[in-house]
């Protein structure tokens, strides 16, 4: 008799997503952005299908990592796709979200830094 699993683990570390938020002198004239912090969920890393691949490709992306998180309700009212999430020391930007009722799915590319180096 094999046992069932109640709750699913993310047991794989934390990401943190963030906005970028416009930064304007007094003059209101826009002198730069950054990026500010919304939430930091716990996560779970997936293996890339092929068809997740094949799909990042048709969109002219690359498909670098897919995580699994907790739905957070305040994503209703975001567009998932302009936020950055940072994990593990790196920026990425979403390519897709699938939403379900209590996870999301997420499929990331690296972004930033001008070689391959980072």
């Amino acid at each position: 008799m094999a046992i069932e699993q109640h709750r699913k683990t993310f047991n794989d570390g934390f990401i943190s997503v963030k906005e970028s938020k416009t930064i304007r002198n007094s003059t209101k004239k826009v002198i730069g952005r950054e990026n500010v912090e919304i939430i930091r969920l716990r996560f779970s890393e997936l293996s890339c299908r092929e068809v997740d691949i094949q799909f990042a490709e048709s969109i002219d992306k690359k498909l670098d990592m897919k995580i699994e998180t907790l739905y957070a309700p305040m994503f209703k009212n975001k567009d998932v796709d302009s936020l950055i999430i940072e994990l593990r020391g790196h920026s990425y930007s979403i390519i897709k979200a699938d939403r379900f009722k209590n996870s999301m799915y997420l499929y990331l590319q690296k972004v930033g830094g001008l070689d391959d180096t980072e």
